[in-house]
């Protein structure tokens, strides 16, 4: 590792802005080290003093670079690397005035590269990382500037939300109102510009993404201020703005839409009625549902577009989005329980509209499958089959295999929140400890930062 150290640094005395002398590969060399460190380290032991003299001579010699500041792809895939490994080597704490340098230097030539992207999105998740190391945060107090970069990014460049380059200006946001954790210095410092940034965008529309970005973590870390944010039992608002129409199929399935007219709801409802019946006559359940199972209605959760519910579906209802629509059963026992199914419509096969779930040609997006799978995920958790999976054809329906983990049993185990009311998580859906579903406190801000 020091020895590749070395040579690094050597290569950045005349770095040419491109990785025409292999700078990237010594990188990835080095990250690669520090990755086999951190999950091996009863194997590999401490790198020691030595290498971090090195590491940090490194860095310091490349950001010297008079390229460092290029806005082309072929140093953005460099820079790319250069800033992780920044994280890897735990040296974000001194790297705070080279992120506020990255951050000011964003232009319309970086905006017009892919790769300056990538690298400018690095930053934003070696702040997040940074977050959680009181070395940095120390760092912060001391030099809070970075606030006020994060800050001007997002209001140079404001004119992406709504676009598929939003989440450079909602991370930028994120990471920004992430400093309301702190109280103090950086905690005053942050309070009126994220105060500024809800005031100056709506909680629907092209700014959606940066409004809940910032209630959510007010929620989270400045809850007992909400008043001065203006953002006050804000889920109910957004919910009444955003799933507008509601309408009830039959006893057992309602839906809830953000848009659709009454022909498309017929059209729908009469599908599902099909596949209903559908179901039941060939599982042959006598609609018989298993022992303690009170879940007799289906709630359907339908936005308008992928994005739509990428940006509210997790603030409403604490689910991760990064799929293709999801169903929840809860807890069945629970007679207050209520299962439901998340989808959202296919934007890019307007304007062909197809009733819920059936995704070719077009319509709505549920589970990104076009098998029978998707509209009877929730009824085989809930119904009795009589006679046995394998005597069902394959044409019929998908085997138990295909089945959600998010029916029963897959939600454990329970954990407590700060006001002692319970909370479920999904290990194989989240990070690490992170909650899934709160009652009567708040929700953690969805901590990873969009990709």
């Amino acid at each position: 590792m020091n020895t590749v150290a070395t040579a690094l640094t050597t290569h950045a005395l005349t770095y040419p802005g491109n990785n025409n002398t292999q700078t990237l590969q010594l990188m990835r060399f080095l990250r690669t080290g520090y990755y086999v460190q951190r999950w091996n380290s009863g194997s590999v032991g401490s790198y020691g003093e030595v290498l971090r003299v090195s590491i940090r001579l490194v860095m310091t010699t490349f950001i010297a670079s008079l390229r460092f500041l290029d806005t082309t792809d072929a140093h953005g895939e460099v820079l790319t690397e250069f800033v992780t490994l920044i994280n890897d080597a735990k040296e974000n704490p001194q790297h705070l005035g080279t992120f506020r340098r990255l951050l000011d230097n964003f232009n319309n030539n970086a905006l017009a590269s892919p790769l300056m992207r990538n690298a400018t999105n690095r930053v934003f998740i070696n702040l997040y990382e940074g977050s959680f190391d009181s070395a940095f945060v120390a760092a912060a107090q001391l030099d809070p500037s970075i606030i006020d970069a994060l800050d001007n990014f997002g209001v140079r460049n404001d004119h992406l939300l709504g676009t598929n380059l939003q989440y450079l200006t909602i991370n930028a946001g994120r990471e920004m109102a992430r400093f309301l954790k702190f109280p103090g210095t950086l905690q005053t410092k942050t309070r009126p510009k994220v105060k500024a940034l809800l005031t100056n965008h709506s909680m629907v529309g092209p700014t959606a993404g940066i409004w809940l970005a910032a209630a959510e973590f007010v929620e989270y870390y400045d809850g007992a201020n909400c008043a001065y944010y203006g953002t006050c039992d804000y889920r109910r608002a957004v919910e009444q703005a955003v799933l507008r129409y509601t309408h009830t199929c039959s006893a057992t399935l309602r839906m809830r839409v953000q848009g659709m007219v009454a022909a498309q709801f017929t059209q729908s409802c009469d599908q599902l009625a099909l596949q209903e019946t559908y179901f039941h006559d060939t599982l042959k359940t006598n609609r018989i549902p298993v022992a303690n199972d009170n879940n007799t209605s289906l709630e359907m959760i339908i936005f308008d577009s992928s994005k739509d519910y990428e940006m509210n579906a997790g603030v409403l209802f604490g689910i991760s989005t990064n799929n293709g629509g999801l169903y929840l059963e809860g807890n069945p026992a629970d007679s207050n329980n209520q299962a439901r199914f998340f989808a959202y419509e296919a934007e890019w096969m307007r304007p062909t509209f197809n009733p819920p779930f059936r995704t070719p040609p077009g319509g709505y997006w549920g589970w990104r499958s076009t098998s029978p799978r998707s509209e009877t995920t929730p009824a085989r958790g809930r119904w009795a089959v009589t006679r046995p999976t394998s005597s069902v054809k394959s044409s019929e329906i998908r085997s138990p295999a295909a089945r959600s983990v998010c029916t029963r049993g897959a939600l454990s185990p329970r954990v407590s929140c700060s006001s002692g009311t319970q909370a479920r998580w999904t290990p194989s859906s989240f990070p690490s400890g992170q909650l899934r579903h709160v009652s009567r406190c708040p929700r953690r801000p969805r901590d990873l930062v969009q990709r």
